[in-house]
Parts: structure tokens; sequence; C-alpha cells
């Protein structure tokens, strides 16, 4: 799956229309077994040029760093919270 901005980035002239993505996501817990999730998330400007050569802008590099999500906003609970369901589909699906 390819991600893109919402709209493409102009930069210096040329058009960054992906995002090379890195996310780390920990789930950990309290004394109280209740967990705390923290997130990591760069998104990196991309482009890929007509010869097929990638260009990452990594100086306008965008972040977002959540250090327990049970604090973060709503959008950012969702999309933790997608991401967790998604990663305990794949843990049940493959007996882990």
């Amino acid at each position: 799956m390819i991600i893109t901005p919402t709209t493409p980035i102009i930069i210096e002239g040329e058009t960054y229309d992906k995002y090379t993505v890195s996310l780390a996501l920990m789930v950990r817990y309290n004394k109280q077994a209740q967990p705390i999730t923290s997130v990591n998330i760069s998104l990196i400007p991309t482009r890929v040029t007509e010869e097929g050569q990638i260009i990452t802008a990594d100086a306008h590099r965008r972040g977002m760093v959540s250090g327990d999500a049970a604090y973060a906003s709503p959008d950012v609970q969702k999309a933790i919270n997608a991401i967790l369901l998604a990663g305990q589909e794949f843990i049940s699906g493959r007996k882990l």
C-alpha cells in the first residue's frame, strides 16, 4: 500500500506525492496491568523520478511521538487502536 500526503508536497519545485514511513509502536503494562501504549511515526516526503530513482526529502520529515496514547487526541487514539487491532489479528491468525 502506498502512503500519500493529503496534498502533494512541493519542495524546490518538485512534487513529493508519497511518504516513506517509519512506525514504532510499543505496548507495556503498569503495576495495575493496564496497557501503556507509545507510538513514534516518521513521515518522509518521497518522489520517484521518471528514471525510477527514489528521492526523499529527509529535511522535511514530519513526525509524531506519543508517550502514552491514553492522553493522545481522539484521532491519534483511533489510529493506534486500528494498528493494535491489525497486530492482534495477525498474532491470532498465526497462533503466536
